[in-house]
């Protein structure tokens, strides 16, 4: 059986799996977030109500939420989030770094190896063993990013992640490449020349909804 520490380890990884807060959930399920936290806190199990109510949320049988019957399942749920957060760490550390080439290992030991090693975040992110709460604080720290955004990607930041913007780059990096070889003039040349491309295709997109 899970101890309430578990418990609430368990919930927040299947909640970042589904892209969903914490606050939101408990909104959802019609539960205090000082209750989830006490869980935690206080290492203690809730009733049998409120472990219904959760199990149900999360399209997960009580007995598995409880007694964790089914290993292989909670390795894949649990490495399925995990991942993603570590797709959350490379997306955010490339773009902070301006560096889209650079193997991520190599990148990752550059600017935040100081804080874990990279075959440690490496295997938690596989499922394979466990991090103190205070490492995924201190890179969120170092990225200029909450802790909620790292663990769930749906909290505020303390910069804009364009996302978009992010796979452009890597989809065209040699002509970013080539863009930053040039001299001052042509690259000013250059950005005019796109500048003015954006404005007219704005105007044009104006133009069209006028009619």
């Amino acid at each position: 059986m899970r101890n309430g520490v578990e418990l609430v380890e368990i919930i927040d990884f299947l909640l970042a799996n589904k892209g969903i807060t914490r606050k939101q959930f408990c909104l959802d399920v019609g539960i205090p977030t000082s209750t989830i936290a006490t869980w935690k806190s206080k290492n203690s199990l809730p009733n049998t109500e409120l472990i219904s109510k959760v199990a149900k949320f999360l399209n997960v049988s009580i007995d598995w939420l409880v007694n964790g019957e089914n290993p292989q399942q909670e390795i894949s749920i649990v490495a399925m989030s995990r991942h993603t957060i570590m797709d959350r760490i490379e997306t955010i550390l490339r773009q902070n770094t301006n560096s889209f080439q650079t193997p991520f290992e190599e990148l990752y030991a550059e600017h935040l190896g100081k804080i874990a090693a990279f075959d440690l975040i490496n295997n938690w992110s596989l499922g394979r063993t466990n991090i103190p709460e205070s490492i995924l604080t201190g890179i969120a720290k170092e990225l200029k990013v909450t802790s909620d955004w790292l663990l769930t990607g749906k909290e505020e930041t303390d910069q804009v992640i364009d996302t978009y913007l992010y796979k452009l780059a890597k989809e065209h990096e040699g002509v970013l490449k080539g863009f930053d070889c040039l001299d001052e003039e042509k690259q000013k040349a250059i950005s005019k020349d796109i500048a003015d491309s954006l404005e007219l295709r704005r105007l044009q997109r104006e133009a069209k909804l006028k009619k």
